[in-house]
């Protein structure tokens, strides 16, 4: 058996055990033309919970900017406007904790001066998983 069907096996096998902790709901299978694929292990109904997990990034419409935090999505009347970048809310236990929203601040603020008009929820999402995966930027 080659390595590389070793470590798609690994994977398979990994994805699998990992949406078992999360989901009643959901399993992983191989298939030949389509990769990895999740699909529905049972019959869903209106109602079931699929899956509850965080998410790794999100990006709100404009409208839920204020009411909701820009981290964890929750609705807060509490929510804090970043000083520095003043496009993302965070509630109090984000703004606590927020490594995360420190990672694209300094960047976000660049970014919104120079292309605030364009500034979609598309693009803030694509940005903001960007930003999960890079530690170091470019010195704006």
């Amino acid at each position: 058996m080659s390595k590389y069907v070793s470590r798609r096996d690994d994977s398979l096998k990994l994805i699998s055990r990992a949406l078992r902790q999360k989901s009643d709901f959901v399993m992983a299978e191989e298939k030949s033309e389509s990769g990895i694929t999740v699909l529905a292990g049972q019959d869903l109904q209106k109602g079931n919970k699929i899956m509850d997990c965080m998410a790794s990034a999100i990006s709100l419409e404009p409208i839920h900017r204020s009411t909701h935090c820009g981290l964890c999505a929750k609705k807060d009347s509490n929510l804090r406007l970043c000083p520095t970048c003043r496009i993302i809310a965070l509630c109090p236990t984000c703004s606590s904790n927020s490594e995360k929203h420190n990672n694209e601040c300094h960047v976000l603020r660049e970014v919104v001066n120079i292309m605030s008009d364009q500034l979609d929820s598309a693009f803030l999402l694509a940005f903001r998983i960007l930003c999960l995966k890079s530690t170091k930027w470019i010195d704006w």
